[in-house]
């Protein structure tokens, strides 16, 4: 998580800003212009939380950038969580 863009949101979702609890690793998986996201957030220093994302990904015209587009999100071990409300993420 070496990110700084990752440790000054807190993680992917945010929610690694919550008391006792911190961001530990995020892995991406691509495919087919589907983009899943998985992140393990720490709870009192131990790995315990998985918050899925999934959606699509697509680059600029000229390739400097790409997009990724977030759905739908298992968060908090709940599938498809009508808490979240979508995500966006555009990276050089």
């Amino acid at each position: 998580c070496t990110s700084a863009d990752f440790n000054t949101r807190k993680g992917l979702t945010g929610l690694g800003g919550a008391p006792f609890t911190s961001p530990a690793a995020l892995f991406y998986c691509y495919d087919g212009g589907a983009v899943c996201a998985k992140e393990v957030l720490r709870l009192f220093g131990r790995p315990v939380l998985l918050n899925e994302l999934r959606g699509e990904y697509g680059f600029s015209p000229d390739g400097a950038l790409m997009q990724e587009r977030f759905g739908d999100a298992d968060l908090g071990g709940q599938r498809s969580s009508k808490e979240f409300a979508g995500a966006t993420a555009t990276t050089r």
